[in-house]
């Protein structure tokens, strides 16, 4: 067996990993970019709630609501 075709081999076995990663990768990525919206979207509506509840504490005398 030549050098060459060890080279080649290793060259091959690289590119299966670094492709496996890269896909690992993205697919990370998107999850983390799932869970950023759904707590955005969480944090608008506790706004929301505090927002309400809050009036409807001041209404009666008591203090706001604060998290």
């Amino acid at each position: 067996m030549a050098l060459s075709d060890n080279v080649d081999s290793m060259q091959r076995a690289f590119n299966t990993v670094i492709s496996k990663l890269t896909k690992r990768n993205n697919a990370i990525k998107d999850v983390a970019s799932t869970l950023k919206e759904h707590t955005d979207k969480l944090k608008r509506e506790i706004n929301i709630y505090k927002s309400f509840f809050g009036s409807i504490d001041k209404r009666r005398g008591g203090t706001t609501i604060r998290t």
